[in-house]
């Protein structure tokens, strides 16, 4: 595999892992259920049971939880990386397209104590 292939050379921001329930919206108003299993100041990896196409917007609310602190971050995010996984699941990557500072003290605390 060529570094230019590997989706973690193109990562501009250190990942943590997680396991935060996430609710997605899509462009056409549909809703789907999946997991954030890893996040970044700058992203989120989902594993959901949905296909979703790079460059696709959408919408998420995400059921963040830190040293007994609960977030909800509500964010778009455009998909950047899309492959299925094991066990059958679609693994897709985003960036933020929207304004996280509202997010970010908490995002920067998570990452900073658990980072791959």
């Amino acid at each position: 595999m060529s570094k230019d292939a590997d989706p973690r050379s193109r990562r501009k921001d250190p990942r943590a892992s997680c396991s935060w329930k996430v609710r997605v919206v899509n462009a056409q108003k549909k809703q789907f259920k999946g997991k954030v299993v890893n996040v970044s100041l700058g992203g989120v990896m989902l594993e959901t049971d949905s296909a979703f196409s790079i460059g696709e917007n959408l919408y998420m609310e995400i059921q963040a939880t830190h040293q007994n602190k609960n977030q909800v971050i509500v964010v778009v995010g455009e998909v950047t990386y899309a492959a299925l996984g094991k066990g059958g699941h679609h693994q897709i990557g985003l960036k933020f397209a929207t304004d996280t500072s509202k997010f970010r003290n908490f995002l920067r605390e998570y990452v900073a104590d658990k980072a791959i």
